[in-house]
């Protein structure tokens, strides 16, 4: 196989495109650009063949080419596959105008490759070099190379110049990355998973061209369906059409190939996939379960849950199966679902491998949330690390993707924080799609919170009256209200951000009505 194309001498290195096949066009249209006449309407006899006569005067049969290969002898030594050639040719009564190559044993030309007009197992190039990645399928073969040149009458070297080469090859190894993450018999997954791997190659890891994976299949299933291709990337994701809508016990296959067509050894993986348990996603982000401001957040999500959709939710725990593996696994991740939920925790002292975990999370869902809401879904994220100094979604996203303007900061020891205080005491006001309680008051100090400054694109959830927040400190807060949450309409689906927890407000009704309204909106409940 061939790798990229080589420049050579005064070579430009743009490939002649030319039909493969075989008709008259193709011949004329080279001869034209040659500045030669043809004989007979849409034929493709050139002049200067043998016996070839033009308005009485009778040519002298045209000699072919000869062609030279830099490299020949009777025996080479074992040299890498990935091999480097030079050739030449002259035409003692024309000149030559590209070549005809081709390899012996597994080989094929690439797609972009021209193919020679008269013999499409043969590739027609203008260049004197290239490079070549030889198929051997193994540690060491032989192959034969053979080249001609053309010449402006399109006649050949009858005779191929050819050269027996000795190759060899490192057969590329391959592990999984991290199987501590992977999931078990014991800790099974959802029909939507993804797996990455170390690929290795002692000819250098770039010759490693692309990655296998595959299913187990049962009688009756399709083998294609459960395997996929993995060029350059080093995780591969099974979405549930990959399933085949078979759960339980399954196990996944890799195999590399290198640039010489060589497989490496075969690694698999067993475990569980089960359904999904309902029809919504609870992602709950909060742990030591056993802590008292864990078990209130576990608790309230859950009541919450069972009002509105009584035992038709899934959670995914993620103190307990890990935050997700890939990028590529969130889609068909959240796909599976109608709507999710999504909550973090109170900092506390050791609250940081949770912060860093819910960070994590959202950076990898950032590209999947717009998506996922374009599609139909709902999505509600609530928590201490969603944006601003220590939150996991970009910049360029809020600003882009949700919709929110600008995020408001304060300048301390040289920096600046977005990080600041909901009072203990303040009064959140709240949009109309909170039912109608205008107001939720902060139950303690709430540090962390984020604000910002929404765009005629949100609706309104909740926000802080101006001056509520020292003015000296955020002087744009004496004349601007400053947001906590906001809801962006994206396609058939939408999208909630909170910068903080919804659990921190109570009210002088019920502040778990007021987020349960929200919820029915957001899911299209009745």
């Amino acid at each position: 196989m061939r790798s990229r194309f080589v420049h050579h001498g005064t070579e430009k290195g743009n490939r002649r495109k030319m039909d493969a096949a075989h008709t008259p066009s193709v011949r004329t249209a080279i001869l034209r650009t040659l500045g030669l006449t043809l004989i007979g309407a849409g034929t493709a006899i050139a002049l200067c063949m043998p016996s070839c006569t033009l308005d009485g005067v009778r040519y002298p049969d045209s000699a072919p080419p000869v062609t030279f290969l830099a490299i020949q002898a009777e025996s080479l030594r074992v040299s890498n596959y990935r091999t480097i050639l030079h050739w030449w040719g002259t035409d003692a009564d024309g000149r030559v105008i590209g070549y005809a190559y081709r390899w012996d044993g597994p080989w094929q030309p690439e797609p972009e490759d021209s193919l020679w007009w008269e013999d499409s197992t043969w590739v027609f190039t203008e260049s004197t070099c290239d490079t070549f990645d030889v198929a051997i399928c193994g540690s060491y073969a032989e192959r034969t190379f053979q080249i001609r040149a053309i010449d402006n009458d399109l006649l050949c070297d009858p005779e191929p110049l050819s050269q027996q080469f000795r190759l060899e090859n490192f057969i590329p190894l391959v592990s999984w990355t991290d199987t501590t993450r992977h999931p078990t018999l014991d800790q099974p997954s959802l029909p939507a998973i993804s797996f990455a791997w170390n690929p290795e190659d002692y000819d250098g890891r770039e010759t490693v061209k692309f990655a296998r994976l595959w299913l187990d299949i049962e009688e009756g299933e399709d083998s294609l369906a459960s395997s996929l291709t993995v060029v350059e990337d080093t995780v591969g994701a099974f979405f549930p059409e990959h399933f085949q809508g078979r759960y339980g016990e399954r196990t996944v296959y890799l195999q590399l190939v290198d640039a010489a067509s060589t497989p490496s050894e075969i690694i698999s993986w067993t475990w569980n996939v089960v359904e999904p348990a309902g029809e919504y996603l609870l992602i709950d982000n909060a742990w030591p379960s056993g802590r008292s401001a864990v078990d209130k957040q576990d608790r309230f999500w859950r009541e919450r849950m069972e009002a509105l959709v009584p035992g038709n939710y899934h959670v995914y725990d993620v103190e307990g199966e890990g935050v997700f593996r890939s990028r590529q696994e969130v889609l068909p991740l959240f796909q599976l679902f109608k709507g999710v939920l999504w909550y973090g925790i109170k900092h506390y002292a050791d609250s940081r491998p949770v912060d860093r975990a819910m960070k994590k999370g959202l950076e990898l869902a950032e590209g999947s949330l717009v998506e996922y809401a374009s599609s139909g879904g709902a999505l509600l994220i609530t928590g201490h690390n969603v944006m601003g100094t220590e939150g996991g979604l970009s910049s360029t996203f809020l600003e882009e993707g949700f919709g929110i303007e600008k995020i408001y900061s304060y300048r301390e020891d040289e920096q600046w924080i977005t990080d600041l205080d909901l009072p203990k005491g303040a009064y959140v006001h709240c949009g109309p799609l909170m039912g109608g309680t205008d107001s939720l008051r902060v139950r303690t100090r709430v540090p962390n919170s984020d604000y910002f400054r929404t765009s005629g694109d949100l609706e309104p959830l909740l926000w802080l009256e101006p001056a509520t927040l020292d003015t000296t400190k955020l002087p744009e807060h004496a004349t601007e209200p400053f947001y906590l949450a906001a809801l962006a309409e994206r396609g058939a689906g939408r999208l909630v951000l909170c910068s903080t927890l919804l659990t921190d407000f109570r009210s002088s009704s019920n502040p778990e009505d007021a987020i349960e309204n929200l919820l029915r909106y957001l899911f299209d409940l009745p």
